[in-house]
């Protein structure tokens, strides 16, 4: 009886906090169906973009958000192809994605608590850090995004703390070398901005003057990046992503990369005041870094995931984005807790002994902890408060036009600038306004011409029955207006918006017949909109 609760106690700290984990995410879920009317929602419209191109792929071979052709959609297509899988074994289901996070999420927290153990660390620390990881990452949040970012994250804390060892060997294991090139593919194919994560491995072995194997990593990261970038060319595409094309911070603000305002962008990119809570880890790793190697040589476990850490962050805050629902940057929070609970790990006394020789060393070590905490809990609180309203925002707009286009308009043209939901939910001739799915909108964005008269061209060229748009994107943004024949029917708006891009969306028609059954069919569709949503619009004006 004393070796079975021995053998239990030692999973203790993972057995706790992947409880505390599932209870956070039920607790999540049950207030999210409550306020959904039943309906179970995600935060964001973008998982239910991989969602209809994984449908899509499973029932008509088309690698699409709709079935009348290929579109370049994602820079995910690893988290397409396992959504597809899990389809085609378990069916076309709203739950898939959210089943597969918490799977994931599951497998993450294992990884990191023997990870910890590995390291041989006293199980109340390996909890604490489990809990950190938990809330400040934050895993639950990330559950209810249904989007690859949590698979992002198992898979590139494997690729560092494999490589760690490898790197500090006279002779590496080869299967553990085979694994790692197997590793760079894949997170490059889950997410492309992992390309940083390889060149910075890639980089270590290249100073160890390991350079095949520092040029092998490399070449297998680019695999994806080539194999998806010739699919893509072949099918009239981009070589990458238009959702990397269209969205990159050169594009928005408008700049040319290679220029004096380039730069510029750049630096203010890594300055962003949103960085701050990537900056204070940062600092604290490498603080760590620089105190670890008054005593340390650089072939140590703990300094190469610290300088991991510090370089991935680092090139990410200069040319990639943060933000969005906490995703961009969740796997930089993730990596970032476990090497400087590594590095910290050897100093952390079992119980604290508060004589005079090790006060100092022990109130830094608590500051440590307590720095990170603190530049992390806000995050964390913020994210589980805004998960319940986020899928309300979702479920009041994108949701609520999937089912308006399913009843009136299936099987149509219709014009949109969000194009996950209405595609995963009904079946349409999917005309993008907004680049991500529709090549000629992103070339003219691209080329800083894209106007009024394109998206009238568009739409008519397409014979558009219904458009649905955020009004103010297109005259702040991008076009610098709306074309004059469009005839406007109506709004929603929602409150509280925090994932929408804006709060409301307006309905246009191009020829008056569709005007007229626009109108008939939002006059009709009005009761069953939840209470929330405010309406307006000449469809509202009383008979």
């Amino acid at each position: 009886m004393k070796l079975k609760f021995s053998s239990i106690s030692k999973y203790l700290p993972f057995i706790i906090a992947v409880t505390v984990l599932w209870i956070t995410i039920l607790i999540l879920f049950r207030e999210s169906i409550t306020i959904n009317q039943g309906i179970f929602t995600y935060v964001l419209d973008d998982p239910y973009i991989h969602m209809a191109m994984a449908k899509n792929l499973i029932l008509h071979g088309v690698w699409g958000v709709d079935k009348y052709g290929f579109t370049s959609s994602s820079s995910s297509p690893l988290w397409i192809i396992v959504l597809s899988l899990a389809y085609s074994l378990f069916g076309i289901n709203v739950f898939i994605p959210f089943i597969l996070n918490i799977t994931f999420a599951t497998i993450f927290i294992f990884i990191a608590y023997s990870i910890f153990r590995y390291y041989k660390m006293q199980p109340l620390y390996n909890l604490i850090f489990l809990l950190f990881l938990i809330f400040f990452t934050p895993i639950p949040a990330l559950a209810f995004t249904g989007m690859e970012h949590i698979l992002q994250i198992v898979l590139v804390v494997l690729f560092a703390f494999i490589s760690a060892p490898i790197l500090c060997e006279d002779k590496p294991n080869t299967f553990k070398y085979y694994i790692l090139l197997i590793l760079a593919s894949l997170v490059v194919a889950v997410r492309y901005e992992d390309l940083i994560v390889v060149l910075i491995i890639a980089a270590i072995f290249f100073i160890k003057k390991e350079y095949w194997k520092s040029l092998s990593i490399l070449g297998t990261g680019m695999i994806p990046v080539f194999a998806y970038g010739i699919y893509s060319t072949m099918n009239g595409w981009f070589f990458l992503p238009n959702s990397l094309i269209t969205k990159t911070i050169f594009v928005e603000a408008k700049t040319q990369a290679f220029s004096l305002n380039g730069v510029v962008l750049l630096v203010n990119n890594f300055l962003n005041i949103q960085n701050l809570f990537i900056f204070i880890p940062l600092i604290l790793a490498a603080g760590l870094l620089i105190f670890r190697f008054e005593k340390k040589v650089l072939w140590n476990a703990p300094n190469i995931l610290l300088t991991l850490f510090i370089g991935t962050a680092t090139l990410h805050m200069i040319a990639a984005r943060t933000g969005w629902f906490y995703r961009y940057e969740a796997y930089l929070i993730a990596l970032g807790i476990l090497t400087i609970a590594i590095g910290i790990n050897e100093y952390l006394p079992a119980v604290p002994k508060w004589d005079t020789k090790l006060i100092s060393k022990n109130l830094t070590l608590i500051i440590i902890i307590f720095v990170l905490f603190v530049s992390l809990v806000g995050r964390g609180y913020c994210s589980f408060n805004e998960v319940p309203t986020a899928t309300h925002n979702v479920y009041d707009q994108q949701y609520q036009m999937g089912l308006f286009i399913q009843k009136y308009y299936k099987g149509d043209a219709v014009s949109l600038n969000d194009v996950g939901a209405v595609n995963y939910v009904t079946d349409i001739k999917s005309v993008d306004l907004l680049g991500l799915s529709g090549l000629n909108v992103s070339k003219a964005i691209l080329n800083e011409n894209y106007t009024i008269k394109d998206i009238d061209n568009i739409t008519h060229q397409n014979h558009v029955k219904v458009i649905i748009v955020y009004e103010d994107l297109y005259r702040k943004y991008l076009t610098g207006g709306i074309p004059s024949d469009w005839i406007k029917v109506g709004q929603w708006r929602i409150t509280n918006r925090i994932t929408c891009f804006m709060d409301t969306v307006s309905f246009y028609a191009i020829d008056p017949q569709d005007a007229e059954n626009l109108t008939k069919n939002l006059k009709e569709f009005s009761s069953q909109l939840p209470p929330d949503v405010q309406q307006s619009g000449n469809y509202m004006d009383k008979d």
